[in-house]
């Protein structure tokens, strides 16, 4: 039994391409129901992104000051936390003093209420996210919604971490998998955050009209059986 990580600092899964990457080969049967499996090759070169940038400690000071100035946009985005709730009295989760707890009911708040970020605290979130759901509700969901780790809700106050001596994305992990199939027509941004603690694919994505972006995720997987099978 071995510990398995993949870090991605950027990559592009255009509309129709078959991205799968899975504990223990594409012979399984996750992979089998994605097709060819092969991931794209990725191209950093089109990676900006001041949050990734600060990490290293030879960093620049102006990555750093431009991570540490972002503000979250509360009006086109949902907010979830470890100690959030998925229902509130009289309202709706998502805002940033009163988060989401899960994944899940954060995308059906972001697919309704058409938001384009979804603000992740730092810690864990158990269970498996689907995101085809932000294409199959309301009238269309949402065209564009990016997915970001790396944030600290200390007493209600939403702020980026730009630590320059450690591991962002390790910071913030999707226990489960990440999934999306066919009718999954929007472009999804994963930034800053870890998915996979699962012996099963940590990512899995068929495409429909859609593209599928990572930027400083890590894949990480307990892999008992490397093998590929018979």
């Amino acid at each position: 039994m071995r510990q398995t990580l993949f870090h991605i600092r950027g990559l592009s899964a255009p509309a129709m391409t078959a991205l799968c990457l899975a504990a223990s080969g594409c012979n399984g049967g996750t992979c089998a129901d994605f097709g060819n499996c092969e991931a794209p090759p990725g191209d950093a070169s089109t990676f900006d992104s001041s949050r990734t940038d600060a990490q290293g400690e030879d960093a620049p000071m102006d990555a750093v000051d431009a991570c540490a100035s972002q503000k979250p946009d509360e009006a086109n985005g949902v907010f979830v936390s470890p100690s959030g709730s998925d229902s509130y009295d009289g309202g709706s989760c998502g805002t940033e003093a009163m988060p989401c707890r899960t994944i899940g009911i954060a995308l059906l708040v972001a697919a309704t209420g058409h938001k384009s970020t979804m603000y992740l605290a730092t810690g864990s979130y158990p269970g498996d996210v689907q995101l085809d759901v932000l294409s199959g509700v309301g009238d269309g969901g949402v065209t564009s919604l990016e997915i970001q780790g790396g944030w600290s809700a200390l007493l209600d106050q939403w702020t980026p971490i730009c630590d320059t001596t450690d591991d962002v994305a390790s910071k913030t992990v999707i226990a489960g998998s990440v999934s999306g199939g066919s009718s999954l027509n929007a472009r999804v941004t994963l930034s800053s955050l870890s998915i996979g603690a699962s012996s099963q694919a940590v990512l899995s994505l068929m495409g429909g009209s859609n593209t599928i972006i990572l930027r400083d995720v890590e894949l990480r997987t307990t892999i008992a059986d490397a093998g590929t099978g018979d």
